[in-house]
């Protein structure tokens, strides 16, 4: 332990003594004497000795050399940058190993001391939807959805949660709660160790409660501010609890475990225009046959700062339903959302 602390210090020792003696090669043929300081998704940034602090597009970049320590995300020890080629940044992050990130889907990069407060990041959506019908039927539909992202170094934390209340014709309203959390914990630069727990109550599919856990292995094929994919395979283990008066054919099918296919895209539209959609797929490993499917499909349109319009649609597939319910189940829906 004592060595490792040696080597550390005397390696960020050595490049204070060598400040500013990095060199940026750009496509135009051109030369800058300097350090890299940070890269994110659009941009490589430069400390100059002349100009101070440049933003340099990522397609304008031919070439880096640079003798800086950065943290890559999922490496614990300082990565020296070696070269830039074919799009690919290749880095030492230990003595015999290398580790290639491509360049274009890199979305952060940052010296390895003081990393922790560099990528801290906090983010957060806050959204009403809802629908009102009156004359030949009466009908009120709202929900609200809020979630929060924190990004701490190498982990992604998710809190997502869904309130929805329908009525319809003076019956009593049905209610929808759902509470998840996940963790990422990214042990490579892409691929990511994923685990979460969720709630669920669903009165008009009459689920009093639905418990699960999931966990498993997933890969970022990038993550950038205009567009984003990630996919996601692992168990998942659930007990269903149901309304009063519903009873199962199979009642050992309440609880089940069952393998979880999941997508993540996003994608930004000109005019900021958004498009989202998340889905997972579950095919059950106790029950030959089972299987459900969820997906979520969103569209945002700016209006004003951190304020936007969203129209969400929602498909939900069970092949083995409760007797009474359907096998498919659609909603669309429209409302404000507000960014953070």
């Amino acid at each position: 332990m004592g060595l490792r602390l040696t080597f550390i210090f005397a390696f960020f020792s050595l490049y204070s003594v060598q400040s500013y003696a990095g060199l940026l090669y750009l496509t135009s043929n051109e030369t800058l004497s300097g350090e890299l300081d940070s890269v994110n998704a659009k941009f490589v940034i430069w400390h100059s000795k002349v100009l101070g602090k440049v933003k340099v597009p990522k397609a304008s970049v031919k070439q880096i050399e640079s003798d800086r320590p950065f943290k890559l995300r999922g490496s614990k020890r300082p990565c020296l940058w070696r070269y830039l080629e074919d799009n690919n940044i290749t880095f030492s992050c230990r003595e015999g190993s290398l580790t290639t990130v491509p360049f274009f889907s890199m979305t952060e990069l940052a010296p390895f001391e003081g990393y922790k407060k560099a990528l801290r990041k906090i983010s957060g959506k806050a959204t009403v939807l809802g629908s009102k019908q009156t004359g030949n039927q009466e009908r009120q539909d709202w929900v609200a959805d809020v979630s929060v992202r924190v990004r701490l170094s190498d982990f992604r934390h998710d809190i997502n949660t869904l309130y929805e209340r329908r009525s319809a014709n003076g019956n009593p309203p049905q209610i929808e709660a759902e509470l998840e959390y996940s963790i990422d914990w990214f042990f490579r630069p892409r691929w990511f160790w994923f685990s979460d727990v969720s709630f669920l109550k669903e009165e008009r599919r009459d689920i009093a409660l639905r418990s699960a856990v999931a966990t498993g292995v997933g890969f970022q094929f990038w993550d950038r501010k205009r567009s984003a994919l990630s996919l996601g395979l692992g168990l998942d283990f659930s007990d269903e609890r149901y309304s009063a008066g519903v009873v199962r054919d199979d009642p050992d099918q309440d609880s089940d475990t069952a393998w979880r296919l999941s997508t993540n895209y996003r994608y930004r539209l000109p005019m900021d225009l958004e498009f989202t959609h998340r889905s997972q797929v579950l095919f059950s490993a106790v029950h030959s046959g089972t299987w459900e499917a969820e997906s979520q499909t969103r569209f945002v349109m700016p209006i004003a700062k951190g304020l936007s319009a969203n129209i969400r649609f929602d498909y939900d597939y069970d092949n083995d339903p409760v007797d009474g319910n359907e096998k498919e189940d659609t909603t669309l829906r429209f409302g404000l959302g507000y960014n953070w």
